[in-house]
């Protein structure tokens, strides 16, 4: 079952082209949508082109992490179906022990199905986000700048959570800067007070794009030049303009 359930995520997400463990299991995928094609789109939207390693070492990650957590998944199956038979003394054959084992395992059947969904959201947008990144390396590189400077886009529809927001946003129109060293490189952790460039959340809409130098923004919060030289996070901080 457990097999099956991350054997579909797997090919689904575009991490493997077959599921292991079964050869029944037929998945329909849309490159576009899958872990790859992602963080491949993201980085194009700026005109950059990821180098086939980079695509592999992303789709790896993704593969390892959802591995990880299926083993976790038989674990936890293993140790319900345990538990509800030594409180039965070991004996299936009674039919309040079989009614006890089928509802423990629909209850953790469908957390599972709940996780592995979560799973998926959280690594598209990790995806999403890394394909946007590597375009922002590439384009400060060529610009001469070696700790980028990034803010998060976030969609201003009222539906954003409370921490992209804290992050995110300077005031209600402006957003807030940060250095890339500044940021997590991990999944976020609530507690560390930075955004992570993978999204701070499963389903998160923020993006990371670059403030390029002499760059700022208008009162309504949109990218303007200002001057040669200009450093936007420098004014955000309180700090004088080199």
């Amino acid at each position: 079952m457990v097999d099956t359930l991350f054997g579909k995520a797997a090919v689904r997400m575009g991490l493997t082209k077959t599921a292991s463990g079964s050869r029944r299991i037929t998945v329909t995928t849309d490159p576009a949508h899958t872990i790859p094609g992602l963080h491949i789109a993201a980085a194009k939207e700026f005109g950059v082109v990821l180098r086939p390693r980079v695509i592999e070492h992303v789709r790896r990650v993704a593969f390892d992490y959802l591995a990880g957590q299926r083993e976790a998944a038989k674990a936890a199956v293993t140790r319900t179906v345990e538990a509800v038979l030594r409180g039965a003394g070991g004996d299936v054959h009674k039919p309040a022990t079989r009614r006890a084992l089928g509802e423990a395992l629909e209850i953790i059947t469908t957390k599972l199905s709940a996780a592995v969904e979560r799973i998926a959201a959280t690594e598209a947008t990790a995806a999403r986000n890394l394909g946007l990144v590597e375009a922002v390396a590439a384009m400060s590189t060529k610009a001469g700048v070696e700790d980028p400077v990034l803010f998060f886009v976030i969609v201003r529809d009222g539906q954003a959570c409370k921490e992209c927001v804290s992050l995110h946003m300077l005031n209600k129109t402006t957003p807030r800067l940060w250095y890339q060293s500044e940021c997590e490189a991990g999944y976020h952790d609530p507690r560390s007070g930075r955004p992570s460039l993978l999204g701070e959340h499963p389903h998160c809409r923020c993006m990371p794009t670059a403030m390029l130098p002499g760059y700022g923004f208008d009162e309504a919060g949109m990218v303007k030049f200002v001057a040669l030289g200009w450093s936007e996070i420098r004014k955000q901080r309180g700090l004088p303009q080199l």
